[in-house]
């Protein structure tokens, strides 16, 4: 038996992958070799330009003695928003990062509308980490970027009034709070120097685990703050 249909050049197609759609200057037709050494150039079976979802072409040869083989080739649509920016600039704050802070980056889709990224992060961020920006377009097609937070200790300066940073209420009971213009860590020291307790200005720290009496307050510049608990 012999077998006349063209041979194909390349014995498997590799798949053409675009994002949105494949217009008719994506595709290259690929090539075949009848019997006696020419060279085919396949055509194919797709009506209409751009294809905007996923298919397959079907190639096929044929050669002057009415000889045919065909060729299969993936087209694979990616309809994922593409980021207007491949890398978002990490953000760098003092204490914490308020939404405000952050610009919402966005992604164009395939209909060419500008999609504004979502956050996975609850503000306000108080320690490093990273945000994931969702874009969905609305259509069931998403994509994700990631961008990276940097949280920079609070120091409260030298120069700044000790005004700035208050113990309230002063004498206190089970709670007690340094209010402060900034956010930073405090530690809770007794008067002989030894730390009993930790925690942060603008929150209420839990005292119930110290006796009556003096304690002081240490700020992390060194300034010395005195309350007293009842």
């Amino acid at each position: 038996i012999i077998n006349k249909a063209p041979m194909p050049v390349t014995n498997s197609l590799t798949a053409i992958s675009e994002a949105c759609k494949v217009e008719a200057g994506d595709v290259a037709a690929p090539e075949a070799t009848d019997c006696s050494g020419t060279i085919l150039t396949g055509t194919h079976n797709i009506t209409t330009f751009p294809v905007t979802s996923n298919t397959t072409i079907t190639w096929t040869y044929t050669d002057n003695e009415g000889n045919i083989a065909t060729q299969t080739q993936e087209v694979i649509i990616n309809k994922a928003p593409m980021p207007v920016t491949n890398s978002l600039t990490a953000i760098s704050e003092a204490c914490k990062v308020e939404a405000g802070d952050v610009a919402a980056p966005e992604a164009t889709d395939c209909s060419g509308t500008t999609v504004t990224g979502t956050p996975d992060a609850a503000f306000p961020m108080t320690k490093s980490g990273v945000i994931t920006w969702t874009y969905d377009d609305g259509a069931g097609s998403t994509a994700t970027q990631t961008q990276a937070v940097t949280i920079t200790p609070c120091v409260l300066s030298a120069e700044e009034e000790a005004s700035e940073a208050v113990v309230f209420p002063n004498p206190s009971g089970r709670y007690v709070e340094v209010q402060s213009a900034v956010e930073s860590p405090v530690r809770i020291l007794s008067v002989g120097g030894e730390l009993v307790l930790k925690g942060t200005t603008n929150t209420r720290i839990d005292a119930a685990s110290l006796r009556s009496g003096l304690y002081l307050i240490q700020l992390p510049d060194g300034r010395l703050l005195k309350f007293v608990k009842k």
